[in-house]
């Protein structure tokens, strides 16, 4: 209860609907971490299809972007208009690449981490064939993750945070993110490599992310609604 009542006095006050469903959600792979046996690959790939939800929203909200509050005319209204033109794509492009090269170090990890020897030649068949992972157990969690950030994304409509950001900006909001997400992954691969799959090492996995994501959160909403 400790590391609840933490993760919560870091959630935002203004959002207690969001925040509930954040920890609750945040708290699933925890749960299965310690109470189910789950493996530090089991969590890296349920927190791979976790970016790709945000990928995923991070393009409407580049789409809705208009620019900061001091942004008006004509003119700043076409250049707004071509930036999303030029940065959608583009996002798309560079996101969806990192997301293949990612998906493949997740695979790695997870088969190892399964205790497998992973193919030396690559191919998703047969990595998946190794594969030991809690598949129902994973959707469920896959399916709370999906329905914090929706309801994340409805309170970013709904407090018109799109106003205070532009395009390009919004376009890179992932990436920090992205980047706990890899080095909680490769800290805790070389615990993997060294020990096993010690719960502790999992379970620390799992809360480091969720509060360092926390305070990502936290500094980007700030930046977006000043």
């Amino acid at each position: 209860m400790v590391w609840t009542r933490r993760i919560w006095r870091l959630t935002d006050p203004d959002r207690p609907r969001s925040a509930a469903v954040f920890v609750v959600a945040n708290l699933v792979p925890l749960v299965g971490a310690v109470l189910l046996g789950w493996n530090v690959g089991a969590i890296v790939v349920l927190y791979w299809f976790e970016s790709v939800i945000v990928g995923i929203l991070n393009v409407p909200k580049m789409a809705l972007a208009k620019g900061g509050p001091a942004t008006s005319g004509a003119s700043a209204a076409i250049s707004t208009i071509v930036n999303k033109v030029v940065a959608i794509p583009f996002f798309v492009f560079h996101y969806g690449v990192f997301l293949l090269l990612s998906g493949v170090a997740a695979l790695y990890l997870a088969t190892a981490a399964g205790g497998s020897q992973p193919p030396t030649n690559f191919s998703p068949r047969a990595y998946f064939a190794l594969l030991d992972l809690p598949v129902t157990g994973l959707i469920l969690a896959a399916v709370g993750l999906l329905v914090s950030h929706l309801v994340s994304f409805n309170d970013f409509l709904i407090d018109r945070e799109y106003v205070g950001i532009d395009p390009t900006v919004q376009m890179f909001a992932p990436y920090p993110r992205v980047a706990i997400l890899l080095a909680a992954a490769l800290a805790s691969g070389s615990v993997v490599a060294l020990m096993g799959n010690p719960v502790w090492a999992v379970a620390g996995f799992v809360v480091g992310k969720i509060l360092l994501e926390l305070r990502l959160a936290q500094s980007q909403r700030r930046i977006r609604v000043a």
